[in-house]
């Protein structure tokens, strides 16, 4: 019996039926984002770094090994898409890679290709380089904080790709060229789920990394990842120079989100994703979603 069909098999004894009531992640997430007394607690244990800190020890450790049938269960995972190979840790498995094939993209120069899974919605940045997630507003200059570099993104587009814990989270390169320095911002982590969202600046709290990337047929973008509750990392690897669809990093436990920043005319959506400037559409990594304006 293979990997994919070991955790499939326990996977069916202890699935449950779905219920039509809130889980008690919701609830839990509710009370902390919608009460006084869980938001208190929010703010001063739950979105600590130390805690997250310590989930992700627990998270690479043999000891969480025991979440994975659940989890495969739960989020209803397709693991004969993913290499066949025996776990160490959870984290060893939310990392782990797709098989080769699985995630095909175009080659073509004017194809602008998803670096993620995930659900995607996009924002036209206004002339003062603000814009509106979830009936929040930020700014460029907030996200990066960095206000010259900003002013280069006024009236671009902002795309943001929300990873699930059910995604994959692995991230790829979107065409070939090279990076500029990354840039770290610490911060408290919040979820990435719709309830906290709607209660938080997730972009000002959360800690991330962004990077210039200078593509040889796009042209200069931003690239951001953000954590989120309970993940314990964001690991970008250190290459200078990239070719398209190679790997740029992975997202330790927990759901994230990678934005790109396109500066003004530089590009625009296909037709099929044109309705994610009012919702999210699901979509997956290597999968065409804009093309270059020349």
């Amino acid at each position: 019996m293979n990997n994919a069909e070991k955790y499939s098999a326990n996977s069916a004894t202890k699935e449950k039926h779905t219920s039509t009531e809130s889980s008690p992640r919701d609830k839990w997430l509710n009370w902390l984002y919608k009460t006084r007394l869980g938001n208190f607690a929010l703010r001063l244990v739950f979105c600590r770094r130390w805690l997250s800190k310590l989930a992700g020890l627990y998270m690479d450790s043999a000891l969480s090994r025991r979440h994975i049938p659940h989890f495969v269960a739960k989020n209803k995972i397709d693991l004969t898409q993913y290499e066949d190979c025996s776990y160490k840790s959870f984290n060893d498995f939310f990392i782990r890679r797709l098989r080769p094939g699985r995630r095909p993209f175009s080659q073509l120069p004017s194809a602008i290709i998803s670096p993620a899974d995930g659900m995607l919605s996009a924002v036209n940045l206004s002339a003062t380089s603000t814009f509106v997630i979830k009936g929040n507003s930020y700014s460029v200059s907030s996200l990066l904080r960095d206000v010259k570099l900003a002013t280069e993104y006024e009236n671009g587009l902002a795309v943001i790709f929300r990873l699930r814990v059910q995604d994959y989270h692995r991230y790829i390169y979107i065409d070939k060229g090279k990076g500029g320095p990354v840039r770290r911002l610490s911060g408290n982590y919040h979820t990435v789920s719709p309830v906290g969202l709607e209660y938080t600046s997730v972009w000002q709290e959360n800690s991330r990394e962004w990077q210039q990337l200078f593509y040889e047929n796009i042209g200069d973008i931003i690239q951001v990842e953000v954590g989120a509750m309970m993940v314990g990392r964001i690991v970008n690897h250190d290459v200078t120079t990239f070719e398209r669809g190679e790997e740029k990093g992975y997202f330790c436990f927990g759901g994230s989100t990678v934005v790109l920043l396109f500066k003004a005319n530089q590009i625009q959506l296909i037709d099929t994703f044109t309705d994610c400037f009012e919702r999210e559409l699901p979509i997956l990594q290597g999968q065409t979603f804009g093309e270059l304006l020349l």
